[in-house]
Protein backbone atom coordinates (compact mmCIF):
# COMPACT_ATOMS: atom_id res chain seq x y z
CA UNK A 1 0.00 0.00 0.00
CA UNK A 2 2.80 2.41 0.88
CA UNK A 3 4.52 1.72 -2.42
CA UNK A 4 1.34 1.93 -4.53
CA UNK A 5 0.42 5.35 -3.15
CA UNK A 6 4.07 6.57 -2.97
CA UNK A 7 3.48 7.42 0.68
CA UNK A 8 7.17 7.52 1.63
CA UNK A 9 7.89 10.09 -1.09
CA UNK A 10 4.77 12.18 -0.52
CA UNK A 11 4.99 12.24 3.27
CA UNK A 12 8.67 12.05 4.25
CA UNK A 13 7.92 13.45 7.71
CA UNK A 14 5.67 10.55 8.69
CA UNK A 15 7.08 7.42 10.33
CA UNK A 16 5.37 4.27 9.09
CA UNK A 17 5.26 1.19 11.31
CA UNK A 18 4.41 -2.40 10.51
CA UNK A 19 1.79 -4.58 12.20
CA UNK A 20 4.60 -6.33 14.05
CA UNK A 21 5.66 -3.05 15.67
CA UNK A 22 5.35 -3.25 19.47
CA UNK A 23 5.58 0.48 20.26
CA UNK A 24 3.00 2.06 22.53
CA UNK A 25 1.19 5.36 22.01
CA UNK A 26 -1.05 7.87 23.75
CA UNK A 27 -3.72 7.52 21.05
CA UNK A 28 -4.48 5.08 18.24
CA UNK A 29 -7.10 6.05 15.66
CA UNK A 30 -8.32 3.62 13.02
CA UNK A 31 -9.36 5.54 9.89
CA UNK A 32 -11.58 2.70 8.73
CA UNK A 33 -14.38 0.78 10.41
CA UNK A 34 -13.72 -2.07 12.85
CA UNK A 35 -14.77 -5.30 11.18
CA UNK A 36 -13.79 -7.58 14.06
CA UNK A 37 -13.08 -7.54 17.79
CA UNK A 38 -9.47 -8.54 17.08
CA UNK A 39 -8.90 -5.22 15.27
CA UNK A 40 -10.05 -3.36 18.38
CA UNK A 41 -7.86 -5.59 20.55
CA UNK A 42 -4.88 -4.60 18.38
CA UNK A 43 -5.59 -0.91 18.95
CA UNK A 44 -6.04 -1.47 22.66
CA UNK A 45 -2.64 -3.21 22.88
CA UNK A 46 -0.96 -0.24 21.20
CA UNK A 47 -2.47 2.77 22.98
CA UNK A 48 -4.23 3.97 26.13
CA UNK A 49 -6.89 5.84 24.13
CA UNK A 50 -8.42 4.37 21.00
CA UNK A 51 -10.90 5.58 18.39
CA UNK A 52 -12.36 4.27 15.14
CA UNK A 53 -13.98 5.96 12.16
CA UNK A 54 -17.57 5.05 11.33
CA UNK A 55 -18.24 5.54 7.63
CA UNK A 56 -21.72 4.02 7.72
CA UNK A 57 -23.78 1.29 9.36
CA UNK A 58 -24.59 -0.40 6.06
CA UNK A 59 -22.76 -3.60 7.00
CA UNK A 60 -24.74 -4.40 10.15
CA UNK A 61 -27.96 -3.07 8.62
CA UNK A 62 -27.97 -5.09 5.41
CA UNK A 63 -26.21 -8.13 6.95
CA UNK A 64 -24.83 -9.67 3.76
CA UNK A 65 -22.14 -7.09 3.01
CA UNK A 66 -19.69 -7.77 5.86
CA UNK A 67 -18.57 -10.58 8.21
CA UNK A 68 -21.08 -11.50 10.91
CA UNK A 69 -18.76 -10.29 13.68
CA UNK A 70 -18.84 -6.71 12.34
CA UNK A 71 -21.96 -5.87 14.34
CA UNK A 72 -20.28 -7.18 17.49
CA UNK A 73 -17.24 -4.99 16.75
CA UNK A 74 -19.39 -1.90 16.19
CA UNK A 75 -21.26 -2.55 19.44
CA UNK A 76 -18.01 -3.06 21.36
CA UNK A 77 -16.57 0.20 19.97
CA UNK A 78 -19.70 2.10 21.02
CA UNK A 79 -19.47 0.78 24.58
CA UNK A 80 -15.70 0.69 25.14
CA UNK A 81 -13.80 2.98 22.74
CA UNK A 82 -12.55 6.38 23.89
CA UNK A 83 -13.72 8.10 20.71
CA UNK A 84 -15.72 7.74 17.52
CA UNK A 85 -15.30 9.76 14.33
CA UNK A 86 -18.19 9.91 11.84
CA UNK A 87 -17.91 11.05 8.22
CA UNK A 88 -21.35 12.72 8.19
CA UNK A 89 -24.10 13.81 10.56
CA UNK A 90 -26.29 11.25 8.81
CA UNK A 91 -23.88 8.47 9.78
CA UNK A 92 -23.74 9.78 13.36
CA UNK A 93 -27.54 9.64 13.57
CA UNK A 94 -27.70 6.15 12.05
CA UNK A 95 -25.08 4.85 14.48
CA UNK A 96 -26.86 6.44 17.46
CA UNK A 97 -30.12 4.80 16.37
CA UNK A 98 -28.41 1.43 16.01
CA UNK A 99 -25.99 1.21 18.98
CA UNK A 100 -25.85 2.24 22.65
CA UNK A 101 -22.84 4.48 23.33
CA UNK A 102 -21.15 5.09 26.66
CA UNK A 103 -22.00 8.57 28.08
CA UNK A 104 -18.50 10.15 28.07
CA UNK A 105 -17.50 8.99 24.59
CA UNK A 106 -15.57 11.62 22.58
CA UNK A 107 -17.40 12.06 19.27
CA UNK A 108 -16.95 14.24 16.19
CA UNK A 109 -18.10 14.51 12.58
CA UNK A 110 -15.07 14.94 10.32
CA UNK A 111 -15.95 15.20 6.64
CA UNK A 112 -13.84 13.86 3.81
CA UNK A 113 -12.63 16.55 1.39
CA UNK A 114 -15.34 18.95 0.24
CA UNK A 115 -13.03 20.69 -2.23
CA UNK A 116 -14.09 19.99 -5.82
CA UNK A 117 -10.55 20.50 -7.18
CA UNK A 118 -9.35 17.48 -5.18
CA UNK A 119 -11.74 15.21 -7.07
CA UNK A 120 -10.48 16.22 -10.54
CA UNK A 121 -7.49 14.74 -12.33
CA UNK A 122 -8.09 16.72 -15.54
CA UNK A 123 -10.76 19.45 -15.62
CA UNK A 124 -10.83 19.56 -19.44
CA UNK A 125 -14.23 18.66 -20.86
CA UNK A 126 -14.23 16.56 -24.07
CA UNK A 127 -17.55 15.89 -25.76
CA UNK A 128 -20.08 14.06 -23.59
CA UNK A 129 -20.60 10.56 -24.92
CA UNK A 130 -22.44 8.29 -22.48
CA UNK A 131 -24.67 7.83 -19.47
CA UNK A 132 -22.55 6.66 -16.53
CA UNK A 133 -24.18 4.40 -13.91
CA UNK A 134 -22.04 4.00 -10.78
CA UNK A 135 -22.11 1.50 -7.94
CA UNK A 136 -20.89 -1.99 -7.04
CA UNK A 137 -22.23 -5.53 -6.91
CA UNK A 138 -24.04 -5.20 -3.55
CA UNK A 139 -27.83 -5.32 -3.76
CA UNK A 140 -28.36 -2.00 -1.99
CA UNK A 141 -26.60 -0.24 -4.90
CA UNK A 142 -29.58 -1.27 -7.13
CA UNK A 143 -27.40 -1.56 -10.24
CA UNK A 144 -29.01 -4.52 -12.00
CA UNK A 145 -32.55 -3.12 -12.01
CA UNK A 146 -31.33 0.38 -12.85
CA UNK A 147 -29.26 -0.90 -15.79
CA UNK A 148 -32.28 -2.73 -17.25
CA UNK A 149 -34.53 0.31 -16.91
CA UNK A 150 -32.08 2.85 -18.34
CA UNK A 151 -30.98 0.56 -21.17
CA UNK A 152 -34.58 -0.10 -22.25
CA UNK A 153 -35.63 3.54 -21.93
CA UNK A 154 -32.66 4.89 -23.91
CA UNK A 155 -31.74 2.15 -26.43
CA UNK A 156 -29.76 4.52 -28.67
CA UNK A 157 -27.61 5.94 -25.88
CA UNK A 158 -24.23 4.54 -24.92
CA UNK A 159 -24.27 3.45 -21.29
CA UNK A 160 -21.18 2.77 -19.16
CA UNK A 161 -21.70 0.93 -15.88
CA UNK A 162 -19.21 0.53 -13.03
CA UNK A 163 -20.06 -2.19 -10.55
CA UNK A 164 -20.53 -5.59 -12.16
CA UNK A 165 -19.24 -6.78 -15.53
CA UNK A 166 -22.08 -9.28 -15.89
CA UNK A 167 -24.57 -6.42 -16.33
CA UNK A 168 -23.24 -5.55 -19.79
CA UNK A 169 -25.67 -5.69 -22.72
CA UNK A 170 -26.44 -4.35 -26.19
CA UNK A 171 -25.88 -0.70 -25.32
CA UNK A 172 -24.27 -1.22 -21.89
CA UNK A 173 -20.54 -1.65 -21.37
CA UNK A 174 -19.97 -2.82 -17.81
CA UNK A 175 -16.85 -2.87 -15.62
CA UNK A 176 -16.11 -4.49 -12.29
CA UNK A 177 -15.77 -1.98 -9.46
CA UNK A 178 -12.30 -1.79 -7.96
CA UNK A 179 -10.68 -3.30 -11.07
CA UNK A 180 -10.15 -0.16 -13.16
CA UNK A 181 -7.10 2.05 -13.47
CA UNK A 182 -7.67 5.49 -11.98
CA UNK A 183 -7.19 7.15 -15.40
CA UNK A 184 -10.04 5.04 -16.84
CA UNK A 185 -12.39 6.00 -14.01
CA UNK A 186 -11.54 9.68 -14.47
CA UNK A 187 -12.25 9.44 -18.20
CA UNK A 188 -15.60 7.75 -17.58
CA UNK A 189 -16.67 10.66 -15.39
CA UNK A 190 -15.15 13.36 -17.58
CA UNK A 191 -16.93 12.20 -20.76
CA UNK A 192 -20.29 11.37 -19.18
CA UNK A 193 -23.48 13.13 -20.25
CA UNK A 194 -24.77 12.53 -16.75
CA UNK A 195 -24.04 10.29 -13.75
CA UNK A 196 -26.70 7.96 -12.31
CA UNK A 197 -26.12 6.94 -8.69
CA UNK A 198 -29.08 4.72 -7.70
CA UNK A 199 -27.81 3.48 -4.31
CA UNK A 200 -30.41 3.12 -1.56
CA UNK A 201 -27.93 3.63 1.27
CA UNK A 202 -24.68 5.61 1.58
CA UNK A 203 -22.71 7.13 4.44
CA UNK A 204 -21.16 9.91 2.37
CA UNK A 205 -21.21 9.44 -1.42
CA UNK A 206 -17.81 9.97 -3.06
CA UNK A 207 -19.07 9.09 -6.60
CA UNK A 208 -21.71 11.79 -6.19
CA UNK A 209 -19.07 14.40 -5.37
CA UNK A 210 -16.82 13.27 -8.20
CA UNK A 211 -19.63 13.70 -10.71
CA UNK A 212 -20.46 17.15 -9.35
CA UNK A 213 -16.78 18.13 -9.40
CA UNK A 214 -16.71 17.41 -13.12
CA UNK A 215 -19.72 19.69 -13.56
CA UNK A 216 -22.13 16.86 -14.35
CA UNK A 217 -25.78 16.42 -13.54
CA UNK A 218 -25.80 13.62 -10.96
CA UNK A 219 -29.11 11.80 -10.74
CA UNK A 220 -29.20 10.18 -7.31
CA UNK A 221 -31.83 8.60 -5.10
CA UNK A 222 -33.24 11.05 -2.57
CA UNK A 223 -31.21 10.85 0.65
CA UNK A 224 -30.59 13.03 3.69
CA UNK A 225 -26.86 12.40 3.52
CA UNK A 226 -26.63 13.59 -0.09
CA UNK A 227 -28.35 16.86 0.79
CA UNK A 228 -26.04 17.29 3.77
CA UNK A 229 -22.90 16.79 1.70
CA UNK A 230 -23.95 18.68 -1.43
CA UNK A 231 -24.88 21.73 0.66
CA UNK A 232 -21.19 21.96 1.65
CA UNK A 233 -19.69 21.21 -1.76
CA UNK A 234 -19.27 24.15 -4.18
CA UNK A 235 -19.09 22.97 -7.81
CA UNK A 236 -20.59 23.51 -11.23
CA UNK A 237 -22.57 20.28 -11.17
CA UNK A 238 -26.18 19.65 -10.21
CA UNK A 239 -27.84 17.10 -7.99
CA UNK A 240 -31.13 15.81 -9.40
CA UNK A 241 -33.02 13.63 -6.94
CA UNK A 242 -35.41 10.79 -7.68
CA UNK A 243 -37.52 8.72 -5.32
CA UNK A 244 -38.26 5.63 -7.42
CA UNK A 245 -37.86 4.14 -10.88
CA UNK A 246 -40.87 6.03 -12.25
CA UNK A 247 -39.00 9.31 -11.63
CA UNK A 248 -35.62 8.10 -12.87
CA UNK A 249 -36.27 7.91 -16.62
CA UNK A 250 -37.88 11.40 -16.90
CA UNK A 251 -34.98 12.86 -14.90
CA UNK A 252 -32.42 11.37 -17.29
CA UNK A 253 -34.53 12.47 -20.27
CA UNK A 254 -34.54 16.09 -19.11
CA UNK A 255 -30.75 16.07 -18.77
CA UNK A 256 -30.24 14.56 -22.24
CA UNK A 257 -32.56 17.18 -23.71
CA UNK A 258 -30.77 20.00 -21.92
CA UNK A 259 -33.65 20.68 -19.54
CA UNK A 260 -32.69 20.36 -15.87
CA UNK A 261 -35.87 21.67 -14.27
CA UNK A 262 -36.10 20.84 -10.59
CA UNK A 263 -32.40 20.23 -10.19
CA UNK A 264 -30.49 21.41 -7.15
CA UNK A 265 -27.34 23.42 -7.68
CA UNK A 266 -24.45 22.09 -5.63
CA UNK A 267 -22.87 25.54 -5.26
CA UNK A 268 -24.48 25.95 -1.82
CA UNK A 269 -21.21 24.99 -0.17
CA UNK A 270 -19.98 28.56 -0.35
CA UNK A 271 -22.39 29.43 2.44
CA UNK A 272 -20.55 27.14 4.86
CA UNK A 273 -17.33 29.12 5.05
CA UNK A 274 -13.77 28.40 3.95
CA UNK A 275 -12.75 25.62 1.59
CA UNK A 276 -12.59 22.26 3.37
CA UNK A 277 -9.93 20.01 1.84
CA UNK A 278 -7.99 16.87 2.82
CA UNK A 279 -5.49 18.92 4.86
CA UNK A 280 -8.36 20.36 6.88
CA UNK A 281 -9.67 16.82 7.39
CA UNK A 282 -6.25 15.70 8.67
CA UNK A 283 -6.01 18.73 10.96
CA UNK A 284 -9.35 17.88 12.55
CA UNK A 285 -8.24 14.30 13.13
CA UNK A 286 -5.15 15.52 15.00
CA UNK A 287 -7.33 17.90 17.02
CA UNK A 288 -9.61 14.98 17.83
CA UNK A 289 -6.59 12.97 19.02
CA UNK A 290 -5.56 15.84 21.29
CA UNK A 291 -9.10 16.03 22.68
CA UNK A 292 -8.95 12.30 23.44
CA UNK A 293 -5.59 12.68 25.14
CA UNK A 294 -6.84 15.50 27.37
CA UNK A 295 -9.94 13.53 28.41
CA UNK A 296 -8.04 10.28 28.93
CA UNK A 297 -9.33 8.05 31.72
CA UNK A 298 -7.17 5.02 32.45
CA UNK A 299 -10.16 3.26 33.99
CA UNK A 300 -11.78 3.19 30.54
CA UNK A 301 -8.73 1.31 29.24
CA UNK A 302 -8.83 -1.13 32.17
CA UNK A 303 -12.51 -1.93 31.60
CA UNK A 304 -11.93 -2.32 27.87
CA UNK A 305 -8.94 -4.59 28.44
CA UNK A 306 -10.92 -6.81 30.82
CA UNK A 307 -13.80 -6.97 28.34
CA UNK A 308 -11.44 -7.86 25.50
CA UNK A 309 -9.76 -10.63 27.50
CA UNK A 310 -13.17 -12.09 28.30
CA UNK A 311 -14.42 -11.87 24.69
CA UNK A 312 -11.22 -13.27 23.18
CA UNK A 313 -11.18 -16.18 25.67
CA UNK A 314 -14.62 -17.25 24.40
CA UNK A 315 -13.40 -17.62 20.80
Amino acid sequence: TREFFSLDDRFPGIRFTSKSDDSHYDCAIRSTQPWSISELADLNARARSIAVTIHDTIGPDVIYAVPEEAEEAFEFAAEHADGLIYISEFTRAQFARRFMRRPDLVESVIYSSLDATEYLSDPSAPGSQWILIFGNAYDHKDLERTARIVSAAFPYEKIKLIGSKKLGGLNVEAFESGALENAVVEDLFRRAKCVVFPSFYEGFGLPLLKGLAYGKAVIARRSRVFREIVARFPSNGHLIEFENSLELVPAIGRVLQGREAGSQSSTGGAAHGARYDWKACATQIFQFAEQMRKSEDVEVWRKRDRALRYVMSKR
